[in-house]
């Protein structure tokens, strides 16, 4: 019988019920459930406290691992799903948790997790997922005031990590301690993409690199990368990191050399943020329903669309707040390569335009408007809107 190859990248699923709450009886239970591309968590919240959270690999069928983690989180808890009096979907797949009451944007779930995991004195949160990174900026109450996204490839995210484990037969949890068995700090890989950056880790073996001195320049690769995306605007207050990539000693330390930082330390696990903060914000939705009028998440944010090229790095920024004054939104006839569409917002449920398909849809569309504008003024979508809520960087 052939024997079977070691999942190097595989990471230890994990299930936690809080021992300082004894009695969920008589609280507002809510949930949250993170469907993101490699790991699934859901989290349940009682009163405002996390009560309970399960995480897990996610599986080829997204609502099946929706299931999965519920079950998972409430096991020996006594809670049943129909305990549960609001459950909100986020992350990579949360069109497609099959009991949510709602879908919110990881984008505003990391936020609100981060300022319950590290406090309210967060201000940036670096949120490391599978596939992409984001840098959020909020407010003390973890409400979302700007972000910007880097989704150009795996390599600079949680997934690269787990090709890198399995190329060099290391088990991931090693990776980060590992790669600071080193004499000399390497100059970081350069590839962007995680096949290049497979090839390129390949070939600096066979020069006779050691797995540690390969690692640490793929670590440096992937901070340097999210650094730079960082850097775009820059660390404001409290700087927390969320994900799993959050747990990568040899990634955080170089980011936080990078930056000049030091990322805040918390005693929860960092890649439940997504599905707690989907939780916390059911809870507003649960008082909503019972009442209060100040219960349920709002206000604006600018919002960052966009890429970087060789050239530069191009954004269109979108003011929500300014934008759901308006209801026509002639700006998605005003662009000749109809590059916006109605959304929306998850903040109070009004609609406002954004990008299809997020950033990639915006380098190929504003491609000759970024060649020919040389002001705000002249672009026609900026001067279709009537509240000023879109702006470019070029």
């Amino acid at each position: 019988m052939e024997e079977r190859k070691p999942e190097y990248w595989r990471w230890a699923e994990s299930q936690w019920v809080n021992p300082d709450i004894p009695d969920w009886h008589g609280k507002t239970l809510t949930a949250g459930v993170d469907i993101g591309s490699t790991s699934t968590q859901c989290v349940v919240v009682a009163d405002g406290e996390l009560y309970c959270y399960s995480s897990i690999r996610t599986g080829s069928n997204s609502p099946d691992s929706a299931i999965n983690a519920m079950n998972k989180a409430l096991e020996g808890t006594g809670i049943k799903r129909e305990d549960l009096q609001y459950i909100i979907g986020t992350g990579y797949g949360r069109v497609n948790v099959p009991y949510s009451d709602k879908t919110v944007t990881e984008i505003t779930c990391h936020a609100r997790g981060a300022n319950y995991i590290y406090g309210p004195e967060v201000r940036t949160v670096l949120d490391m997922g599978g596939q992409d990174c984001k840098a959020i900026h909020c407010d003390e109450k973890g409400r979302v005031t700007s972000f910007l996204m880097n989704d150009k490839c795996a390599a600079g995210t949680g997934r690269g990590m787990e090709v890198i484990s399995d190329l060099l037969a290391v088990p991931i949890e090693e990776i980060g301690r590992r790669s600071f068995e080193i004499d000399e700090e390497p100059p970081a890989v350069s590839s962007v993409c995680v096949i290049f950056a497979k090839t390129e880790a390949v070939r600096l073996m066979r020069q006779g690199w050691s797995r540690e001195m390969v690692l640490a320049s793929y670590c440096r690769g992937m901070a340097v990368r999210v650094a730079n995306l960082i850097s775009r605007e820059g660390v404001d207050g409290g700087f927390a990191i969320t994900g799993g990539i959050a747990k990568n000693i040899g990634v955080v330390r170089r980011v936080e050399e990078l930056l000049g930082v030091k990322a805040m330390e918390s005693k929860y696990d960092t890649q439940i943020a997504g599905a707690l903060g989907a939780a916390l914000i059911a809870q507003g939705y649960v008082k909503a329903d019972q009442g209060s009028t100040s219960a349920q998440p709002a206000g604006g944010m600018i919002a960052y669309y966009g890429f970087e090229d060789g050239s530069g790095s191009y954004y269109i920024k979108v003011d929500t707040n300014q934008c759901q004054r308006c209801t026509d939104k002639p700006c998605i006839n005003a662009c000749a390569n109809m590059l916006f569409e109605k959304a929306e917002s998850d903040f109070d449920g009004e609609v406002v335009e954004i990008p299809k398909h997020k950033q990639r849809m915006v380098q190929s569309a504003c491609e000759n408007c970024k060649l020919v504008a040389h002001s705000n003024d002249t672009l026609p979508c900026h001067k279709a809107c009537p509240y000023r809520a879109i702006e470019h960087t070029w």
